[in-house]
């Protein structure tokens, strides 16, 4: 699927290139190869850590560290991707790596895993377990439910009942107050129209 994209050159948070060694047996034709980290019509995570840890990982899995001479690896600094501006983050070469003193998201946690990453890589091991876990949104929980225009409630007794067993049905206390809160105004609004 990677292959039928089409990269975004002007909004990517992060862009390389790679400096293939052309002594690597399985280095033919082209000696330098660029890349992005955003294709187009797609967004970027807004986690800019986790996106280069990916990307790190994807050098690994298709073998541009082995392969290469060195990686190159800019950091948008303006709103577009200025090749003249850019700042250089870090560079790669098969046994060692350069974290520029302008990198600053989450900098310990990148050293700490350039450091694990390098090790298990010249030991031979897999990376697997280092791919960032995929964050679950929920976008549902059990105060969700609590929707006014779910509910028929025509007094204020039965809407105090509502309330007490909302509580005790283990809905949070804000959530509830706020559901009262509206729903109070909706009886308002009702009461009005009568």
């Amino acid at each position: 699927m990677a292959q039928n994209l089409t990269w975004d050159t002007i909004f990517s948070t992060y862009w390389w290139t790679i400096q293939l060694d052309p002594s690597h047996p399985s280095n033919t034709g082209s000696i330098e190869l660029s890349g992005y980290s955003k294709a187009q019509g797609h967004r970027e995570t807004s986690d800019k850590h986790q996106r280069l840890c990916s990307i790190l990982l994807m050098f690994i899995q298709r073998k541009y560290l082995e392969k290469s001479k060195r990686i190159m690896i800019y950091k948008r600094s303006a709103a577009f991707i200025d090749k003249d501006h850019d700042n250089l983050v870090l560079e790669l070469t098969p046994f060692d790596y350069v974290l520029h003193p302008i990198y600053s998201d989450r900098r310990t946690e990148m050293i700490m895993f350039l450091k694990t990453l390098y090790n298990e890589v010249l030991k031979g091991n897999s990376v697997e377990y280092l791919k960032p876990k995929k964050k679950i949104v929920l976008t549902a929980n059990i105060d969700a439910e609590l929707n006014v225009d779910k509910y028929f409630i025509v007094t204020h007794d039965q809407l105090h009942t509502t309330v007490e067993r909302l509580l005790a049905n283990g809905h949070s206390k804000k959530a509830v107050e706020h559901f009262y809160k509206k729903y109070v105004e909706k009886l308002e609004r009702k009461n009005l129209r009568s």
